[in-house]
Order: structure tokens, then sequence, then C-alpha cells
């Protein structure tokens, strides 16, 4: 067997192992450590007070305040709104924004039709220091600091002036479940407005 014969046979052998016989190379491969002593630590936000310290405020119907509100039988293009003055909310981190906000879900007492379709009819906004949200959108974000932060929340809930569904007829919902949310969102937001 020539020299040239036998060159070709451990060249082809070689290939083979550096191929792993899967097809692949296995390439070489290296790691070094650059970790140093620095330590990182998540932040936090939360409301800063229980669900009862949280301030309460008077419901109003079309701008008319003093009413009681369990009285008042809802039409399409009615408006209910009340504003929660001085929110706690608690924040550790560097660059925070927070999106407000309000859940809806817990609202419907029961699983009947009439409620249901109600729900269904009714859209809410939600202001924050003054701050409206955006044309189709329901919440506005607001930076938040570090420490504590208080905010005056106004919440306004529409009965939807197009709804024509008479599935919603003699609907109920819980205002008394109704919850405020509040959102994380990413610092980009927090760059752009503050």
């Amino acid at each position: 067997m020539n020299k040239l014969f036998k060159g070709a046979i451990a060249s082809a052998a070689g290939i083979s192992l550096l191929m792993g016989g899967a097809g692949t190379f296995a390439l070489w491969q290296d790691d070094t450590s650059l970790g140093s002593s620095a330590v990182i630590t998540a932040g936090e936000l939360r409301f800063g007070a229980t669900p009862e310290e949280m301030p309460r405020a008077a419901w109003t119907l079309n701008g008319q305040d003093g009413l009681d509100i369990e009285d008042i039988l809802l039409v399409p293009g009615d408006e209910l709104l009340t504003t929660f003055a001085d929110v706690p909310v608690y924040a550790k981190g560097t660059h925070l924004a927070a999106q407000f906000g309000i859940d809806l879900e817990n609202l419907v007492d029961g699983t009947a039709g009439h409620t249901l379709a109600f729900m269904n009819a009714l859209d809410y906004t939600v202001s924050v220091d003054g701050y409206a949200p955006s044309e189709g959108e329901a919440s506005v974000a607001v930076p938040i600091h570090d420490g504590m932060n208080y905010f005056d929340v106004v919440v306004a809930i529409y009965f939807d002036r197009e709804s024509d569904d008479t599935g919603a007829y003699a609907g109920t919902v819980t205002l008394q479940n109704l919850a405020l949310t509040i959102t994380q969102v990413p610092h980009e937001f927090h760059e752009q407005t503050s």
C-alpha cells in the first residue's frame, strides 16, 4: 500500500472522528468565568395598604352625586365615576413605571345570561394624577419612584351607548368586588415620560 493511499485512509478516519459519526463537526470549545462579587437584587411593586385600608369614594352618575347607586337603573350611555384619593403604591426599583387598571372579572355575581350580557356592555377608563388614557386605551401608565408613592385614581365605568343587546336587561354586577390593579410596564416608558 503506497503512502498516498495510507494518507487518504488516515485523513478519512480523522474526518469521521471529527464529525462524531452524526454528520456534524465537534468544534473546539472553552469557557472562562467572568463573574464578580456583585450581587443583583429584585425590586418590588405593590399597593402600600391592605384592601381594607385602601381609600373609598362615592360614585357619581353622569356627573350627579349624592345618589344611592343601588337605586339607579343604568341605561346605555350612562357613566359611573369615582375618585380614589392618595392610593398608596410602594416600589423598590431603579427605573419603574406602572399601568393602573381595574379588574371587572369579579363584578359578575353568578352566570345568568342577563348578567353576563350586561357586564359585556360595560367599558371603563382609569386616569391617574390627571393623566388620562390615550384614545382607544383603557388605562394610563405613570412613572413610579423608589419608596412610597401616592396617586389620585379616577375610575369611570361606561354603559356602552351603542349597546343594543336586550339580553342585558335587568343584569346585575357587584361594584363591591371592583379591584384596582397595578402592573409594571417596560422601563422604556419611564424614559419617555420622566
